[in-house]
């Protein structure tokens, strides 16, 4: 019997079991082992998800099963759709012209199962916070964690960040305030217009500066969630000293490519929720090298 128990005081519990995987494109079948839920309390029950997909950096993760047994290279990405959709590639897949350049940055290595990068710069409407990088190399160091909704700053990181995001609204009719749920500590803005996309008008863009020179820009929907009519809350939280997390919400419409054979990190602008039809599209434009001929 396997247990877990989250940060939000969620838990779940099963078996870990061993299973045969089939493929659609006629691969030969593999035995994957994963986990069997039988019992969820909390947060994970009430979202009615069909599952979690554990793609974290250790052997047990699905990519690393498929990649022993030979299915896929060790690269995968993951590209969450903004307002819903989303795709997953396993493999190093030809991307089509309608993703952005890809930036990158070297993967650290990390004693834990987390994908660590390191984070040089955090910019709010194109100026600089001016903050060192040891700050953001606190505790585990930057982890990218897809698993996690939000993004949470070292303690001197969220001060900074806040108080240039404030700075940058003042005279553009909002208020801010606390959220409607005191057992969290959200900051929240209120006054703004109710559509979302006029709404990100009135709030700067900000950018992240990694190792390398790649950048992830934050445009509003990256780091604000709606909470009610015109009021927008920060999908950013303050993380004491234990580090930084890059969680869910930043990367919304951006393709996070995790290359494990070169032990990178990369970042593209993309349309995730169209994102599958059109690499499927790509893949069947391409055409036939000489010599070879179509047998179906």
């Amino acid at each position: 019997m396997a247990q877990c128990a989250r940060a939000e005081h969620s838990s779940s519990e099963g078996w870990l079991v061993l299973d045969r995987f089939h493929f659609p494109d006629g691969s030969t079948p593999v035995e994957v082992t994963f986990g069997c839920g039988m019992r969820e309390t909390g947060e994970i029950y009430r979202q009615a998800a069909d599952g979690i997909l554990g793609m974290g950096n250790n052997a047990n993760a699905l990519h690393s099963q498929l990649a022993r047994a030979g299915i896929t290279s060790r690269v995968f990405s993951l590209c969450f759709g903004f307002p819903a959709g989303g795709t997953l590639l396993l493999g190093d897949v030809g991307l089509p012209p309608s993703v952005g350049p890809l930036s990158f940055t070297p993967l650290l290595a990390s004693p834990t199962p987390y994908y660590v990068v390191r984070l040089e710069q955090l910019s709010i409407g194109g100026a600089s916070l001016n903050l060192e990088p040891a700050i953001f190399a606190k505790g585990y160091g930057t982890v990218l964690d897809s698993g996690t909704t939000f993004s949470y700053l070292p303690t001197a990181a969220f001060a900074a960040f806040t108080a240039a995001l404030d700075a940058a609204i003042v005279g553009r009719g909002m208020r801010k305030g606390s959220g409607p749920d005191p057992a969290y500590p959200d900051v929240c803005y209120s006054g703004a217009p109710e559509k979302f996309e006029d709404a990100a008008k009135m709030f700067p863009t900000a950018s992240l500066r990694f190792a390398g020179g790649a950048v992830l820009s934050l445009p509003p929907h990256r780091y604000l969630f709606l909470m009610g009519r015109g009021e927008y809350c920060l999908g950013v939280f303050d993380n004491g000293q234990s580090g930084t997390l890059i969680g869910g919400i930043a990367v919304r419409n951006a393709l996070v490519l995790y290359d494990l054979e070169r032990q990178r990190i990369g970042f593209a602008e993309a349309d995730c929720p169209n994102l599958g039809s059109a690499v499927a599209a790509a893949a069947a434009a391409e055409p036939v090298s000489p010599g070879c001929r179509d047998t179906h």
